[in-house]
């Protein structure tokens, strides 16, 4: 199984995520054709290198002529699901923006319909939901797992305060820690970061067991001092292991006074499910 292990390491969002994809290998051109099917016209994702405490890293620097009009709920969800898109990219992205919106609408006690986006109605949304869509299924990756995520301090800034209510509503049952930034970097997840990896993804605090075949990170916009400022993931596969083993349980029980005559009964349930046998002693 292909196995995405995303490593938040200062924090993620959108493009930060796309940026890591596309630097773990996935096509450009396959991306790009599914941004522009979306937006309606030609999009090139174009990357820059970039460093963050000393680290390599991609970030998406362009296209620069991204609308940004706001659009409603249904209107980014039409442009998806009516978009010649690969059925796996059109339905991971629907997914994800229907989570998001469910998010969105729980927190504000709206229904979807009423929902006004403001920055997560432009096609920057867009680019990053498709982008990743199509860079997943570009790397053939089969399941995702999630480290354990930074937040930043609690604090009354903006109108909604920080962390954000809707990025918390994405995260629940995902395992959350104190980012190492504090103060530095007031939001750590953005809303489209946490939609993709709640969606997407699966809690797992440690790195799963995988044979590792490429490596890919993404930088966000602002630097601080205090920590590397990027979202890593590990592409492998689970199985064979390493060295090309399997690993096997042995389960051994003793048992007294059952009658023999039940043994041949006894084996025939197991069998069906595992290797069994009786040895007397």
């Amino acid at each position: 199984m292909k196995v995405l292990y995303v490593d938040v390491a200062g924090g993620a969002a959108g493009d930060m995520l796309l940026a890591a994809l596309l630097d773990a290998g996935a096509s450009r051109d396959e991306v790009s054709d599914a941004v522009s099917a979306v937006l309606g016209r030609r999009v090139e994702c174009v990357t820059a290198e970039v460093r963050r405490r000393g680290l390599r890293a991609l970030a998406i620097s362009g296209p620069g002529d991204l609308s940004s009009r706001r659009r409603r709920p249904r209107e980014l969800l039409d442009a998806v699901e009516g978009s010649a898109l690969e059925d796996a990219v059109r339905a991971r992205a629907s997914a994800i923006l229907r989570r998001l919106f469910d998010a969105e609408a729980r927190v504000h006690g709206r229904e979807i319909a009423d929902l006004a986006l403001e920055e997560l109605g432009e096609d920057d949304t867009l680019l990053d939901v498709v982008g990743v869509a199509a860079a997943m299924v570009s790397l053939g990756v089969e399941r995702v797992d999630v480290s354990a995520i930074p937040m930043p301090p609690t604090s009354n800034d903006g109108p909604h305060g920080s962390p954000a209510p809707v990025t918390l509503e994405l995260l629940s049952g995902f395992a959350l820690r104190p980012s190492a930034a504090g103060a530095d970097l007031r939001e750590t997840v953005t809303p489209t970061a946490a939609a993709i990896l709640s969606t997407l993804g699966r809690p797992a605090p440690e790195l799963p067991e995988l044979v590792l075949e490429r490596v890919g990170v993404g930088a966000g916009s602002r630097n601080p001092r205090s920590v590397a400022n990027v979202v890593r993931v590990l592409l492998g596969r689970t199985s064979p292991t390493a060295d090309g083993t399997r690993r096997l349980l042995v389960l051994e029980a003793n048992v007294d006074d059952l009658d023999p005559r039940l043994w041949p009964q006894v084996l025939t349930e197991l069998l069906d499910k595992i290797d069994a046998w009786t040895a007397s002693h």
